[in-house]
């Protein structure tokens, strides 16, 4: 299981509700503590450098489709050679 750290930017107000126990955090959503716990807002992640490094899942399905062309141009061209051979 791959551990990730998302970074938030926090406006000072919520912050200090955060600090005097007016809000909790719960992932990325900030909810009142009192009463039924309405959501009071969500927080949005910043980009962190030191994840910024990880492939992207873009990435690895573009490296996935480029390595399966050239493994069918390959069996193409083997079954090309061998008819060659007929």
């Amino acid at each position: 299981m791959i551990t990730l750290t998302p970074t938030f930017e926090v406006p000072a107000v919520i912050a200090q509700g955060l600090t005097d126990g007016i809000y909790e955090r719960a992932g990325g959503v900030v909810r009142e503590v009192a009463g039924k716990k309405p959501i009071f807002t969500w927080l949005r992640d910043v980009p962190n450098a030191s994840v910024n490094n990880l492939p992207t899942i873009a990435d690895i399905a573009s490296s996935a489709s480029i390595l399966n062309l050239g493994i069918s141009v390959m069996g193409f061209a083997a079954i090309a050679e061998a008819r060659c051979h007929l």
